[in-house]
């Protein structure tokens, strides 16, 4: 208990000084003659590794805030601040100051050299956040200079973005910004949907091996080339893109969805070739060098597995990301990218500048197929990442079209793999795989904003009466979210055309969702004389009649009913 407590004083004494020690002021009264006015400037120091809210962006709340007792303020000049970064190196809503910085107060005071009373707010955030505060006076001391006032109100005419994110820059020397990048390519390695490619060439260079000892080098280099390849070209066009997209970052491609659907096609192939449902072949003998294909595929893994890779933000390698985007230079940012490819290759270097580490590990039998059978169920987990990306980027009528042609592939995969020697079975396997793959990256589109939809109405009988007894035209819709033709009529209602139609004629739009057992609209549904849905009733204004839509609805078939 003594033990708590004194850590508890200790603490409060460390927020104590840090609250006394973290700001300072100076004043000036050179430039104003006969007036009442001085300038203040209030100093602040950052601790590394921590920052303080600036007075623009989400976190405007939480910026140093003074209350001047005996002065008036006439003006205030605010240095520009820098964004906080996320943890996948996008800039966040919060603009911060990392490293010491000065505000500079232009206040009127009713009697020359007179002390000024203060009260000062603000917080201090790192790993936690901590408000802090102070009040005294601000005596008088001249210590602020006329060329700094000069320079801050020049500066605060004309500030470059660029040259701010610099001057913000985070106190972390480059080698140890690279060092982060190299162990969190390490870590990479671990990540669900790098980690089977990454284990199955390993042990694919340990197979080799035994046939020739010499393979172990080149096909570790040749992987690790197509790593590090990877990583410097994804550095390069982010880099070039930031020029005109300032706001695009790490992983950008993941926010395409056909980039995501190309990664998917490409993920549930290596799985299908996991599971030995066929096996690829690279065609090097038209190749103008005389490479073989072991490292050619070696170097096309390595790229594969880059990729694969660069869609994660592991520990260390957020830092990294984030100091090679917003505080280094071209060359700087490239040597940073660089490393993280050296750390995913790291495992493929050791064994090509230490071949014989090869024999400390396992030798190759029965149970390496078995292992290579269950990263192939690996693989297809990260399909599942993948779809669900999707789900969130485009309608769920078309992850399901999507998820359907994924099914198709591993069918043809398996027709290509069992025709063996059939020439014209394997042509349209192939043909079939092509047009799966075109399907896909067609189905996978953002969808056309449409900020206006159908108004729905969840049914209640309280609901239905109403809008029955309210004299303008009423559409029940039955739905289920397991209902594949349900979802599939879902396009027809977000059509534009068919939107303004409800809206201009003032159509009460009433859903019976049904994904649920609900006795009431079961028995909604049997008194019209269907037990099953998609079901489309229309009631006309004024009227009681009502009328029967076909179970797959057309726009025409909603266009016309109010014709």
């Amino acid at each position: 208990m003594q033990f708590r407590q004194i850590f508890h004083f200790l603490t409060l004494l460390f927020e104590f000084a840090n609250c006394c020690f973290c700001i300072s002021f100076r004043t000036s009264y050179a430039g104003i003659p006969k007036s009442n006015r001085v300038y203040i400037a209030v100093d602040f120091q950052v601790p590394i590794g921590e920052h303080i809210s600036a007075n623009t962006g989400k976190g405007e709340s939480m910026a140093p805030s003074i209350s001047w007792k005996n002065a008036k303020v006439i003006d205030v000049f605010w240095p520009k601040s820098a964004p906080l970064m996320n943890s996948d190196g996008t800039n966040s809503h919060y603009s911060v100051y990392f490293k010491d910085f000065s505000l500079i107060y232009l206040l009127e005071i009713e009697e020359l050299r007179t002390q000024i009373e203060y009260d000062l707010s603000y917080v201090i955030c790192g790993d936690s956040c901590r408000p802090m505060q102070d009040a005294g006076l601000i005596l008088p001391n001249n210590e602020l200079s006329q060329s700094e006032i000069d320079r801050t109100i020049n500066k605060h005419k004309k500030e470059d973005p660029k040259e701010l994110q610099q001057e913000q820059k985070v106190q972390i020397p480059l080698i140890f910004v690279i060092f982060f990048g190299f162990i969190g390519g390490m870590i990479l390695n671990f990540m669900p949907c790098v980690f089977p490619i990454v284990s199955m060439k390993i042990f694919s260079i340990i197979k080799s091996s035994r046939e020739n000892p010499n393979i172990i080098k080149r096909q570790g280099f040749s992987f690790a080339a197509g790593n590090i390849f990877s990583f410097i070209l994804i550095g390069v066009v982010l880099l070039l893109l930031r020029n005109s997209m300032p706001d695009i970052g790490w992983g950008f491609y993941m926010q395409e969805p056909r980039f995501v659907a190309g990664l998917l096609i490409a993920f549930l192939m290596c799985g299908l070739h996991f599971f030995g449902i066929y096996h690829l072949k690279i065609p090097v003998k038209r190749l103008p060098l005389k490479i073989k294909k072991a490292y050619v595929a070696s170097f096309f893994n390595g790229m594969f597995g880059a990729c694969a890779s660069a869609s994660c933000v592991g520990p260390f390698a957020g830092v990294a990301v984030a100091s090679a985007l917003f505080y280094c230079n071209f060359i700087e940012s490239l040597s940073i990218f660089c490393a993280m490819g050296l750390g995913v290759a790291s495992p493929f270097l050791l064994i090509s500048l230490f071949p014989k580490s090869i024999n400390f590990m396992p030798k190759p039998g029965k149970w390496l197929e078995i292992f290579k059978e269950f990263m192939g169920f690996t693989m297809l987990l990260s399909c599942v990442w993948l779809l669900w990306v999707l789900v969130s980027q485009i309608e769920t009528d078309r992850v399901m079209l999507i998820i359907a042609n994924t099914i198709l592939i591993s069918f043809f995969c398996w027709m290509f793999a069992k025709a063996s020697q059939a020439q014209f079975t394997r042509g349209v396997s192939m043909i079939g795989l092509a047009g799966c793959a075109i399907s896909i990256f067609y189905l996978a589109t953002k969808p056309q904003e449409n900020n206006e939809t159908i108004n729905w109405q969840t049914y209640s009988k309280e609901i239905f009466a109403a809008a029955i007894n309210s004299d303008k035209p009423v559409f029940l819709n039955f739905t289920a979210s397991w209902c594949l033709n349900c979802q599939f009529n879902h396009r027809v209602f977000a059509d534009k055309y068919v939107v303004e139609m409800f809206k201009n004629n003032d159509i009460q739009a009433i859903k019976c969702d049904w994904s649920n057992r609900d006795k009431e609209i079961s028995e909604l549904l049997k008194s019209y004389g269907s037990v099953s849905v998609p079901f489309y009733v229309y009631y006309p204004a004024k009227s009681k009649e009502y009328k029967i839509l076909p179970a797959i609805i057309t726009i025409n078939n909603l266009l016309d009913l109010c014709e």
